[in-house]
């Protein structure tokens, strides 16, 4: 028998996220604007069938946003709204930016 986990329910459980559904970056900031690390996140999965590339993935993820933050100074190009479209996928409203090389 297979037991899987619901990562959506985990992911968005009031006791380990206050307000769970509201798209809010800032709440793995501290009030110095450290990251910090939550246990509680399980975006790759759980155990023996987590996903194998969730090392590689973060890797290239981070190598993508670090260029993109170094050639570019990035700036909202309309206000962004920080509400969320509930659906099949859970994701932010739509956004533009103005990326002006560096």
């Amino acid at each position: 028998t297979q037991i899987l986990p619901c990562l959506s329910t985990i992911n968005h459980d009031p006791k380990n996220f206050s307000d769970p559904y509201k798209f809010d970056p800032e709440r793995f900031l501290d009030a110095n604007g450290k990251f910090v690390r939550n246990d509680h996140v399980v975006i790759f999965g759980l155990g023996k069938r987590k996903c194998v590339g969730d090392v590689l993935a973060k890797a290239e993820i981070f190598l993508f946003v670090a260029q993109i933050v170094l050639r570019f100074k990035l700036t909202p190009a309309t206000p962004i709204s920080k509400e969320i479209e509930l659906g099949l996928a859970i994701r932010p409203a739509p956004f533009s930016i103005n990326a002006m090389p560096r």
